[in-house]
């Protein structure tokens, strides 16, 4: 099967669609309508916000490098991170410095974000937290509250 296809409606209705959507080779799946604007931000986050933080991950590399055509230089870690993510989730796909319980390098990393990028500091912080979450069972106790304090602003420089 193909392409995630969401299903709303409830009885034949739904019965109907879910055909509809294996006829087209799509892989259908329910969906109440109550959870249609979720499933919208859900898709949006994973999509446009994507686009968005890899913009902003093409001008740090350009303020970097000076290269411009710095979204290609990135393209292969971005790749590869997205076909481990799908592969193996998101716990064992994760990578970097949160990953290895490098406090001091994101601790680095919020001065900086706060000198070349301040609006987004708020996500780095907050998608930080995330991946501290996402690393918690494969660090120690330590580690885990000293992100946590860093990121909840009481250890910022």
């Amino acid at each position: 099967m193909g392409v995630p296809m969401a299903v709303t409606g409830e009885g034949q209705a739904a019965a109907a669609g879910h055909r509809l959507a294996q006829r087209l080779g799509a892989r259908p799946f329910a969906l109440p309508e109550a959870n249609k604007p979720l499933y919208h931000l859900a898709a949006a986050v994973a999509s446009n916000l994507l686009v968005a933080l890899e913009s902003e991950a093409a001008e740090l590399m350009r303020a970097a490098s000076d290269e411009p055509d710095a979204l290609q230089l990135l393209g292969p870690l971005v790749r590869t991170t997205v076909a481990n993510l799908l592969a193996q989730g998101p716990e064992r796909a994760l990578t970097g410095p949160v990953a290895r319980g490098d406090v001091s390098t994101v601790r680095a990393h919020l001065a900086l974000i706060d000198k070349h990028a301040p609006r987004y500091a708020a996500a780095y912080q907050a998608l930080s937290a995330q991946a501290a979450a996402l690393a918690a069972p494969r660090l120690d106790d330590e580690t885990v509250r000293a992100f946590q304090a860093l990121l909840e602003d009481e250890g910022r420089p």
